[in-house]
């Protein structure tokens, strides 16, 4: 008998979902998931333009560990999540972008994806994370660790193709150093509830971060953006644009 959500997150102790009572949640439409619904299996994801870049696993845990719990999401991720990571040496420049795709399948399924993205000093790359599914319902709940070294210049963009019948439960972090610069950029499209978290974080004197969204809806469709841009150096600079259009009773 295979495992739900709700037995997986009841052997964690944290069978209980957020609440739009948390400032975080409210507005959201947490409180019609049914975790008995879903059960956790393995992504498909296939991952281009990364070839001989080489894994470096303590580091992957370490940016991982900075991620906050901050609810049964995070602990079940912890627990079946499915990490990609892509470490871009000191003063290398990509030309060609590295793309991860993450594809959905199976009636009732969660996938736990994890992107791990470190850019060493003076790097220069774009990260393209696609997120696809097949017409089923299913939930998926992905996490983005960016961390750019010094001077770095990094570029993501995630792009949401889901079927209007998927859920998504994503959360961001990313970490800027000195002079670094990072964009996360958005594309949100697809999905019936498609929440993404953003906490864009500049650590380092000079460092510039911008987050950019463009998203359509339709039909019952929700896309809810929550954003974080938080300066802890001096002299540092974060830039906000999100643009899109919904009707029918999206929102």
């Amino acid at each position: 008998m295979s495992t739900t959500l709700l037995d997986a997150a009841g052997h964690l102790g944290a069978a209980q979902l957020p609440s739009t009572e948390s400032e975080v949640w409210r507005y959201s439409r947490i409180a019609e998931l049914d975790l008995a619904a879903f059960t956790p299996t393995a992504p498909h994801t296939t991952v281009t333009g990364a070839e001989g870049l080489t894994a470096r696993p303590e580091l992957t845990a370490e940016l991982v560990a900075t991620m906050p719990v901050h609810d049964v999401f995070d602990e079940l991720h912890a627990q079946y999540a499915h990490t990609v990571e892509i470490h871009v040496p000191a003063g290398k420049v990509l030309a060609e972008p590295i793309v991860v795709t993450h594809h959905v399948q199976g009636e009732g399924t969660a996938v736990f994806p994890r992107l791990v993205v470190h850019a060493g000093a003076d790097s220069e790359f774009t990260v393209v994370e696609r997120f696809e599914s097949d017409a089923v319902v299913a939930l998926i709940v992905p996490r983005l660790v960016l961390h750019a070294s010094q001077a770095a210049r990094v570029s993501y963009l995630g792009v949401n193709l889901l079927a209007n019948t998927v859920w998504q439960l994503g959360h961001q972090q990313a970490t800027g150093e000195r002079d670094s610069t990072t964009l996360l950029a958005t594309v949100a499209l697809g999905g019936d509830y498609a929440r993404v978290r953003t906490d864009a974080r500049v650590v380092g004197q000079g460092a510039t971060t911008k987050q950019v969204a463009l998203y359509y809806a339709d039909g019952h469709q929700m896309h809810d953006f929550r954003t974080l841009q938080d300066h802890i150096a001096p002299k540092t600079n974060s830039d906000l644009l999100f643009k899109g259009a919904v009707q029918d009773t999206a929102k």
